[in-house]
């Protein structure tokens, strides 16, 4: 048995995958195993791995995305931990050591532990990932006893990301592993569904290097051109998370209902575009009754009554609405 099972889901990075196999062979914690989950690659994938294969477990499989070849590593995995790295970004080498010390002192019911990161090759996406996300905390590491309310921050929606974290995981098994459903956003799924299972604890520290290199095509970017599969996307995991956060306090609840209504604002923007009048028309009413706002009346009205102007202005609105 090894202590940590370290996954990493890969499509067609034969030139980075390499890296983040490396950057986990320097932990300087060492009781763990790695699996290579590989979605399909068309590219040299297998043979640039070739020389780690009496170092990982490689599998392959037909691309049916990162949820599915990260959930059929699990099946694989023998530690009591999982850690997931994509393949184009790199742990610093005391990543593990931290996390495990963090958990083993202040860790006591705590199933997930994340720490701070920093965005590499983009120069306008500067800061840490906590900064990026308003987190501010003043000591080393410490728990976080409501998680759901720190996920379900009402500014900030994507405030832990998955490269970061440690999971047990029989709390993965727990709640279904990654939906299958998604090919984006499947991590801020996730981190929704096991704040709701159990404690967590922060490192402090800045561990891991994300790659967001500006002309690499990535698979969110692909799905921001297709505005269709993000908002479909988008809707099923926050109508799940409405059944699934029917006992959490009521202003959390808003939050959740506030986001969905976001979403059928931006299908409504979808149809203007489209020229779809009465489907534009059904989501704002969909969108106004989930969150009350007085700019949500305002928009069906004009656009009811006045749709060539509604429809020049959201149609260069929507073609621009982003996802992250």
């Amino acid at each position: 048995m090894v202590n940590v099972s370290v996954i990493i889901p890969t499509y067609n990075r034969a030139d980075l995958v390499t890296n983040a196999i490396e950057s986990v062979l320097c932990q300087t914690y060492r009781d763990f195993e790695i699996i290579v989950a590989d979605d399909g690659s068309t590219d040299d994938t297998r043979a640039r791995i070739e020389p780690y294969m009496d170092k990982i477990t490689y599998f392959y499989q037909e691309n049916e995305g990162k949820s599915v070849a990260t959930n059929r590593a699990m099946e694989r995995a023998r530690g009591k931990w999982i850690a997931i790295l994509d393949s184009d970004d790199v742990w610093l080498p005391d990543k593990l050591k931290f996390q495990i010390e963090a958990l083993q002192n202040v860790g006591e019911g705590c199933g997930l532990c994340f720490t701070d990161g920093v965005l590499v090759n983009n120069p306008n996406m500067k800061g840490g990932l906590f900064e990026r996300s308003g987190i501010k905390f003043q000591h080393e590491y410490g728990r976080i006893e409501n998680p759901t309310s720190f996920v379900l921050d009402p500014i900030y929606e994507h405030r832990i990301y998955v490269q970061t974290t440690l999971i047990q995981k029989k709390l993965l098994e727990g709640v279904g592993g990654f939906d299958p459903k998604l090919r984006v956003v499947q991590d801020v799924d996730m981190m929704f569904k096991i704040s709701m299972q159990t404690n967590f604890v922060y490192v402090n520290r800045s561990l891991i290097k994300i790659d967001r290199t500006p002309n690499q095509m990535r698979l969110i970017e692909m799905i921001k051109q297709d505005s269709q599969m993000a908002l479909t996307g988008y809707q099923h995991m926050y109508e799940n998370w409405t059944n699934l956060g029917k006992n959490l306090q009521a202003d959390l609840q808003k939050i959740i209902r506030t986001r969905l209504a976001d979403v059928h604002n931006r299908w409504a923007n979808w149809h203007i575009t489209e020229e779809r009048p009465q489907q534009a028309l059904e989501e704002l009413s969909k969108a106004f009754k989930l969150s009350r706002r007085y700019q949500l009346l305002v928009k069906k009205l004009i656009f009811r009554f006045v749709p060539s102007i509604s429809r020049n202005v959201y149609q260069k609105r929507a073609m621009k609405q982003q996802f992250v």
